[in-house]
């Protein structure tokens, strides 16, 4: 304990750790009864806890804090969206532009033109559908 400051401090705190009162060395900075009385339930002694909480509060009494007692978890990514390559993407474009363009040159209705969009419309959604059925 002599040799080193920083040794003697760490084993100081780990032993002020394990005491019955709660202190500097859990992270406590007020010691406002409401909030001792609030830890008192969450002490070592006063309930169990998994071996993982337990090993991270022996390498990190804070970690233990924010996972065992406030029982915060790390955030979850979201999973990426699922996307086309783009040579996949062209291909259905272009697929179902042909198609759409050929239909609507049969039924006359080139150019579109205001009066005929809801009737070239659905012509595309069926258009799609047919492309999409057949890959």
């Amino acid at each position: 304990m002599r040799l080193n400051p920083h040794l003697k401090r760490s084993l100081r705190g780990r032993w002020a750790r394990w005491q019955e009162k709660w202190s500097e060395h859990d992270g406590l900075v007020t010691k406002r009864p409401s909030i001792v009385e609030i830890l008192e339930s969450q002490r070592l002694t006063a309930r169990p806890y998994s071996v993982s909480a337990l090993q991270n509060f022996a390498a990190c009494p804070y970690r233990f804090l924010l996972s065992a007692i406030y029982q915060l978890e790390p955030r979850e990514e979201p999973a990426p969206l699922e996307e086309m390559d783009p040579l996949t993407k062209g291909r259905l474009f272009h697929r179902i532009q042909a198609q759409l363009q050929r239909e609507l040159k049969d039924e006359g209705l080139l150019p579109v033109k205001t009066a005929q969009l809801p009737q070239a419309l659905k012509m595309l959604d069926r258009t799609v559908k047919d492309v999409a059925q057949i890959g």
